[in-house]
């Protein structure tokens, strides 16, 4: 099973850049992707399937949002949900805090404590991208504790429900072979089900490990073609080349067989 999990961050009227979409990109991205036969799924779902108590569609995809900037509550909800597309935001626990929400700079603001709890009643999931942006490679493994806690901590005081899902904050981890298992057993103790990391490649699931799920980074540069292709496209035109290559290599072997019992045949026509 192949899974495409899709990374945004901002949305917005007309800026296209690295980490901003237009809104209308957006709106063509899902149509595409429900054109082609992906189907949403959530987290929850996803876990399920990782654990063995649970299956998924053909062609999953999990559209994730980092950070919380309230351009995803205003712009990104509403097409998810005109489009039937379920998805996760990772919430930067602090920036909760700022909700500043200004009408100066709409790419810039962040979402408040209300916006998060709308999201949740119209059926999305909350995950946290930690408390501050602290990266993963580098820090203490207390201190990473430590900001995991304090993102659950405030979204309780909140009375925010969450999943219990994390976003790597930079998306990335430690490669250091011991350190990773010692985050992944943290991970676990503080019952994190599932944790995602970048790398622009799509899942295969059957040896993706629940705490390092790679995330294809979605830009503002992308045209609609890279998209289907980074989204999981290319992966269709690999399995197609596969298959041709098979059925060539078995056209091949009937070929030779057939070829080696003409010779033998015509050997044995010859004999007196």
């Amino acid at each position: 099973m192949k899974l495409s999990v899709l990374q945004y961050h901002k949305l917005h009227s007309e800026l296209r850049d690295d980490q901003t979409i237009t809104a209308a990109d957006f709106k063509r991205q899902l149509t595409i992707l429900k054109t082609n036969g992906y189907n949403p799924i959530s987290c929850k779902n996803l876990y399920d399937y990782l654990m063995k108590i649970g299956g998924l569609p053909e062609k999953p995809v999990l559209i994730t949002f980092d950070k919380g900037y309230a351009c995803q509550y205003r712009d990104a909800a509403p097409i998810l949900e005109d489009q039937g597309f379920s998805a996760v935001f990772f919430i930067t626990a602090e920036f909760v805090l700022q909700s500043c929400c200004s009408e100066g700079n709409k790419t810039e603001s962040f979402m408040n404590i209300e916006h998060l709890k709308q999201l949740g009643e119209f059926g999305f999931e909350i995950g946290i991208h930690g408390y501050i942006n602290l990266n993963f490679t580098n820090s203490k493994l207390q201190e990473l504790s430590s900001n995991i806690v304090r993102s659950f901590l405030l979204f309780n005081r909140l009375e925010l429900f969450s999943t219990n899902v994390l976003a790597y904050p930079y998306g990335e981890i430690t490669r250091v072979f011991w350190k990773t298992r010692r985050l992944y057993k943290m991970l676990k103790q503080e019952k994190i089900m599932l944790a995602f990391s970048k790398g622009n490649r799509v899942n295969d699931l059957s040896d993706t490990h629940r705490f390092n799920i790679h995330r294809i980074e979605i830009s503002g540069q992308d045209t609609e073609k890279n998209f289907y292709y980074e989204s999981g496209g290319i992966m269709e035109l690999i399995q197609l080349l596969i298959t041709i290559f098979k059925w060539l290599l078995i056209l091949t072997a009937i070929s030779m067989g057939f070829l080696v019992w003409a010779i033998f045949s015509s050997r044995g026509r010859k004999k007196p």
